[in-house]
């Protein structure tokens, strides 16, 4: 928790030094919006968090596997239907919010919204290795991780990369934490079933793709 809480501080700062404050009202309003849209979705993860922990603590592996693929499943549709017409009326709505729509403020939500479906993956699976009670080796790959992203983000503005590729940076953290999680829930519960929780999440995020890109084209 500590090494995400220093990433995200790290990336208003960053912001500030190399495009000054307009950059950094983009990110702070792409910020709010995207934490008040997750934040209602994350009660109906908690509701599952513990019978996720309640079927391992009774050996029920098959159990705990269906718990897990059903909060994705209502997690993240959840999700994408606050956040699917929202995505295509940003401009709009935060017009209406605050009258003008500060610079770099849409492309800043849209990727953090993409990231924050990957997290919602990150959080069901991290509640299923933190049941196990062996949570120090995934602790420390992921805090490393996402120590590394503020670094990697300030040589990528040092070389004169986009403004947004600061919130790419943190997208990819995001897969590879999600892609470490899926690794080690397998290694600590060998008996998981993790490639049907892939296949499923897969399955989910590819019709959201399709259903956002067939109301673009309408």
């Amino acid at each position: 928790n500590m090494c995400v809480a220093v990433s995200g501080q790290t990336q208003p700062i960053l912001l500030n030094m190399f495009f000054g404050v307009i950059a950094n009202t983009g990110a702070s309003i792409a910020g709010t919006v995207n934490g008040i849209l997750l934040g209602l979705i994350m009660t109906i993860n908690q509701a599952f968090k513990p019978r996720i922990t309640k079927q391992y603590a009774v050996g029920n592996i098959c159990e705990m596997n269906g718990v897990m693929l059903q909060s994705v499943k209502f997690t993240t549709l959840a999700y994408s239907a606050l956040i699917i017409p929202f995505m295509i009326a940003a401009p709009r709505i935060i017009h209406l919010w605050l009258g003008q729509v500060p610079v770099y403020t849409v492309i800043f939500l849209k990727i953090t919204i993409l990231s924050s479906f990957m997290f919602i993956l990150v959080t069901v699976t991290n509640t299923a290795i933190h049941a196990t009670g062996d949570i120090r080796r995934i602790s420390y790959i992921n805090g490393s991780i996402y120590l590394i992203t503020p670094l990697i983000s300030y040589f990528l503005f040092k070389f004169n990369c986009a403004v947004w590729s600061i919130y790419v940076v943190s997208l990819i953290a995001n897969i590879l934490v999600c892609g470490c999680g899926l690794v080690f829930l397998k290694i600590q519960i060998p008996t998981m079933n993790v490639g049907r929780i892939i296949a499923v999440a897969g399955k989910i995020y590819l019709c959201i793709l399709i259903s956002y890109g067939f109301v673009l084209l309408i």
